[in-house]
């Protein structure tokens, strides 16, 4: 009896790598903000309070964007997309960033692997 394609071994697909090719995934969400407001300092306050509670040795990082004033950031295409905030808790390979047109997810080696990652970004 000859097996089916799903059955054959050589037919599956990994899970796990054995030797892990990541250095860093990253997930990116970009935006237009309401040019009103500066979208990323609100963010990163709800970010920091809805993860505080899950991860408590979690720590903000303010970046050097954070420091220009926004109409500089915001008047400069290279300067537009940049984090202002990072977020992450020693000895995890997860952290958050967080400026006024994107947030990302990255995870850093060890790479926790793709279902654990994605519910970190879509929960």
């Amino acid at each position: 009896m000859s097996k089916t394609h799903e059955e054959n071994p050589m037919n599956r697909l990994p899970t796990r790598l054995r030797l892990e090719p990541l250095i860093e995934v990253i997930w990116q969400v970009q935006f237009e903000p309401n040019p009103e407001t500066s979208v990323g300092d609100l963010l990163v306050g709800l970010l920091y309070s809805g993860l505080k509670p899950n991860h408590r040795e979690i720590q903000l990082h303010p970046l050097p964007i954070a420091g220009v004033p926004a109409a500089i950031v915001q008047g400069d295409p290279n300067l537009r997309h940049l984090a202002k905030y990072r977020l992450e808790e020693p000895d995890s390979p997860l952290l958050y960033q967080v400026g006024d047109r994107l947030i990302t997810v990255n995870c850093r080696k060890p790479y926790i692997g793709w279902e654990a990652f994605k519910a970190r970004c879509l929960p």
